[in-house]
C-alpha cells in the first residue's frame, strides 16, 4: 500500500464486526500499517486513512473493547508507540481547538473575566489540560478577541485596557514558575508574530505584573534566561526601564 499498489479503501472492509469481533480486523490492519510505516512517515498513513474515512482506530477493535485503554494496551505490545503518541496529539489538538473556539465565542458574547476564568477551569478539568497550557490557550482567545476589532489594535491606550480587563482570568493558571514562563515565552512569541502588535509587548507584561498574572522573579528570570530568540532583542529594548525598575526591587 505504501508503494500504491494495493488501495487503502480495502482496509474498510476489516471495520465490518464479522471481521472485528475475535480481533481479526485489528490484526490484519495492524500488519498493514507496520508495513506501511516501514516506509513511510506515521502523517502519511494518517492522510491516507483519513481519505478513506478510516483513521478512526477504535472502530477496528472488537467491540467490548473499543475503549483507549485497550488501544494503549494493543499498540504497546506491537511496539508501535508512535500510533499512540501521534493519535494523542491529534486529539489534544483536537480538544486545544474546541476550547479555544468556545473561549472566543464566550469573549464575543461579552464574558466577563470571572466567567472566562470559570470556562477555562473547567476545560482545563476535562481536557486535563496543565495550567501552563491553559494560560497561553486562553491568551489566545483573548488575542484574537482584540485583534478582531481594528479600533483596538489601532490604539495602544485601549488595547491595553482590554488586556487589563481580561488579566484575571489568566491569574488562577499562572501559578507556579512554569506556568508563568509558559505564558511569557508565548506572550513573546504571539507579538513577534504580529508587526502591529510587536510594540503592545512591554505594556502588556507591566498590566500583567501590575495585576499579579507575572511575578517580579517570573520577568526577571525570563530577561536573564529564558527569553526565546524571536524578536529578543526588539522586546528587550522595550523592557528594559522595566526590568531595571524590576531589578531595583529586588534589592
Amino acid at each position: 500500500m505504501a508503494r500504491g499498489l494495493i488501495g487503502f479503501e480495502s482496509i474498510k472492509v476489516l471495520q465490518k464486526e464479522h471481521l472485528n469481533k475475535d480481533g481479526y480486523g485489528l490484526t490484519v490492519l495492524t500488519g498493514i500499517m507496520r508495513a506501511y510505516l516501514g516506509e513511510k512517515s506515521i502523517e502519511s498513513l494518517f492522510v491516507a486513512l483519513e481519505k478513506i474515512k478510516a483513521d478512526s482506530l477504535l472502530d477496528f477493535f472488537p467491540f467490548n473493547k473499543r475503549m483507549d485503554e485497550y488501544f494503549v494496551r494493543h499498540f504497546e505490545a506491537e511496539d508501535m508507540r508512535a500510533v499512540i503518541d501521534y493519535v494523542a496529539a491529534r486529539k489534544a489538538e483536537s480538544a486545544r481547538d474546541a476550547v479555544y473556539s468556545d473561549l472566543f465565542e464566550r469573549l464575543q458574547s461579552g464574558a466577563s473575566a470571572e466567567d472566562l476564568a470559570k470556562a477555562a477551569r473547567r476545560a482545563m478539568t476535562a481536557h486535563s489540560f496543565t495550567p501552563a497550557q491553559m494560560a497561553t490557550l486562553l491568551w489566545d482567545a483573548i488575542l484574537s478577541y482584540l485583534r478582531s476589532s481594528s479600533d483596538l489594535v489601532a490604539e495602544q491606550q485601549q488595547f491595553i485596557a482590554e488586556v487589563r480587563k481580561y488579566s484575571d482570568s489568566l491569574l488562577v493558571f499562572t501559578d507556579s514558575a512554569k506556568a508563568e514562563m509558559a505564558l511569557l515565552q508565548h506572550l513573546q512569541k504571539s507579538f513577534y508574530e504580529d508587526a502591529s502588535l510587536m510594540k503592545f509587548f512591554a505594556s502588556v507584561v507591566r498590566v500583567f505584573y501590575e495585576e499579579d498574572v507575572l511575578s517580579n522573579d517570573a520577568i526577571l528570570f525570563w530577561a536573564k534566561k529564558g527569553a526565546l530568540s524571536q524578536g529578543k532583542s526588539t522586546f528587550m529594548k522595550q523592557m528594559s526601564k522595566f526590568i531595571d525598575y524590576l531589578e531595583q526591587q529586588s534589592e
